[in-house]
């Protein structure tokens, strides 16, 4: 043994054929074990998240075995749920080829996206992130599906499954949540990454942009902390612009209705205080609205679905918003 680990060559092979030779007729003595324990309403908040439209992937370093048992009893797999098992592919191409047969597999049932799940091991992983059309077939099949499970991902291919999202759809949304280290790459590469702090050490923490202290605690800073944000920022940004167009506008008709002579349409001092006016009274009444208590925004997670689908900020509400400033 001792030789084996001192040698300038193949020390690695030579370890293991040592140890298989050590290891032979041996008797266990006892055997022991370590109880990893799912969180408290750790099923609940997941099921709150899927309800809300939001897919999640569980990106683990576990069996696929055990992965999948601890899927289902977290609720992220349900009893009747179709499984697309993408695992010991042997290439790119096995991969693309599995990938396609559950996307095209039952599709009046599972293009909702409530009726399928995905389940992938490190390996097939590797063959898919090397191959475009694997890539793409993968995040179609995951567009059509609620749930994904990755097992056996070294910390570098959980960070690249998150940019490969980012990269399939530049528009998308994307956030990690880790407690350990390994999950670092992946926090970090993430619109939004979330550290949990437990028992597996403070590095997931110092590299996430925000920390819990129970994976619980998702469901109040999504759907309430994130849905409220969003309707306060949209709000703001608009009203920001609306009001500076409104002024403007008023500015425009005065110089036209006094042939450009220069004079100013209204008061110095109330063009000094007109932005800082209201500019804090729209933050003062933002920062006090509440459209649900926090309790109801929990109980109805479709809720939070203006925020995905973008229904406060976008093109045409913002064109309305400059409608109104002009008519004002």
């Amino acid at each position: 043994w001792d030789k084996a680990n001192s040698a300038m060559e193949d020390r690695t092979a030579k370890v293991e054929a040592v140890a298989a030779a050590i290891e032979e007729s041996l008797m266990f003595t006892g055997v022991t074990a370590l109880e990893d324990r799912l969180q408290d309403r750790v099923p609940s908040t997941i099921a709150m998240l899927r309800e809300a439209g939001i897919r999640v992937w569980v990106l683990t370093g576990d069996k696929v075995e055990t992965a999948v048992e601890i899927a289902k009893s977290c609720q992220l797999i349900d009893s009747g749920m179709r499984l697309v098992e993408v695992v010991n592919a042997t290439s790119s191409k096995d991969c693309t080829r599995m990938l396609r047969e559950g996307l095209e597999g039952s599709p009046e049932k599972n293009m909702s996206g409530g009726e399928r799940g995905i389940v992938l091991d490190g390996g097939s992983v590797s063959y898919i992130l090397e191959d475009k059309k694997a890539r793409t077939a993968l995040y179609e099949l995951a567009v059509a599906s609620s749930s994904c499970v990755c097992c056996r991902l070294s910390p570098l291919q959980k960070r690249e499954l998150v940019e490969l999202v980012r990269q399939e759809n530049p528009t998308a949304i994307t956030l990690a949540i880790g407690d350990g280290a390994n999950d670092v790459p992946m926090i970090q590469g993430a619109h939004v990454g979330i550290g949990v702090r437990g028992k597996e050490g403070s590095a997931a923490v110092q590299a996430c942009d925000m920390a819990v202290s129970e994976f619980s605690f998702l469901g109040n800073l999504v759907l309430c902390h994130g849905r409220k944000s969003y309707r306060r920022i949209a709000t703001f940004l608009c009203f920001f612009i609306y009001k500076s167009v409104a002024l403007g506008w008023s500015y425009i008709v005065y110089a036209h209705a006094m042939l450009f002579s220069g004079e100013g349409a209204y008061p110095q001092w109330l063009d000094v205080v007109w932005n800082p006016l209201t500019s804090c009274a729209v933050v003062l009444i933002l920062a006090s609205d509440i459209d649900v208590p926090d309790k109801v925004a929990l109980q109805s997670p479709h809720l939070y679905a203006p925020g995905p689908e973008r229904r406060l900020f976008n093109p045409c509400s913002f064109a309305r918003w400059m409608a109104v400033a002009t008519i004002h």
